[in-house]
Formats: structure tokens, C-alpha cells, sequence
């Protein structure tokens, strides 16, 4: 009997166990993608990003916007601009031009301080420095 009462103990300690490792910590995913959020500022530049979303502005007006992919493990974010601001509206990025607006770039970030360096497309998304909040 105690054995039997020791196995059925032993089962439920597993099951309990199983389940937790099975559940999906979803706090962990929204931290990642919102490692870098904020108004980040590199005069005149101002770069606000939430989410996956990002803008820039260039001394207060707006200039561009689009998507944005964090990868926290590699500190890499890449950037894709889908439009920007002429004539007081938003206009759409054609498409033929897209390569010409995605740039790839590393980051540091240092509580209010982030720097990125490496951008592949500084010509056409300047970024490359450092911004603070």
C-alpha cells in the first residue's frame, strides 16, 4: 500500500511538473519586443519606436515610418520603412524601392543611452550613434 500511495505521489509531482514546463511565458515575448521602446533623440533626429513600429522625425516633423524586427539574443534590429511624410500626408514606400529602405543594425543599449552601429544602410536610414531618452 505505501508503496502504490509513494507511485501515485511520484505521478503527480511529474504531471504537475510537465504541465508547468509545457506553459509559454508570454511576459518574456512582449519584454523582447519592447526591449528598445521610447522616444529615443540623436539631434535632430528623434526615432520613437513601440512594438513593432517605428518613426523618425527630423527636427519635428515628420519624416518616415515602418515595421520594425528585434532580436534581443543578437542585439540586431532591423528596420523597414513602409512610408513617408510629404505634402502634410503619408505616402506609401513603393515597392520597387523597399530594398532601398530596409536597413539592418546593431544595437547597444545602456539604461537611457542606445548606440547603433553597423547599419547597412546608413545612406538611406541614417541611425549609426548615439541616442538617448
Amino acid at each position: 500500500m505505501k508503496n502504490k500511495m509513494i507511485f501515485g505521489l511520484i505521478s503527480i509531482i511529474l504531471i504537475i511538473g510537465f504541465v508547468v514546463l509545457g506553459c509559454k511565458d508570454d511576459n518574456t515575448e512582449a519584454a523582447k519586443a519592447g526591449v528598445l521602446d521610447g522616444t529615443w533623440n540623436k539631434a535632430p533626429q528623434q526615432l520613437i519606436i513601440s512594438g513593432n513600429n517605428w518613426s523618425m522625425k527630423v527636427s519635428g516633423a515628420d519624416n518616415v515610418k515602418g515595421t520594425a524586427t528585434i532580436n534581443d539574443t543578437a542585439k540586431t534590429l532591423k528596420i523597414v520603412a513602409t512610408h513617408y511624410y510629404v505634402a502634410g500626408s503619408w505616402q506609401a514606400i513603393p515597392s520597387a524601392m523597399e530594398a532601398d529602405y530596409t536597413a539592418n543594425v546593431d544595437y547597444d543599449i545602456s539604461g537611457n543611452t542606445l548606440t547603433f552601429s553597423n547599419n547597412d544602410n546608413e545612406t538611406n536610414l541614417s541611425m549609426n550613434g548615439t541616442w538617448s531618452k
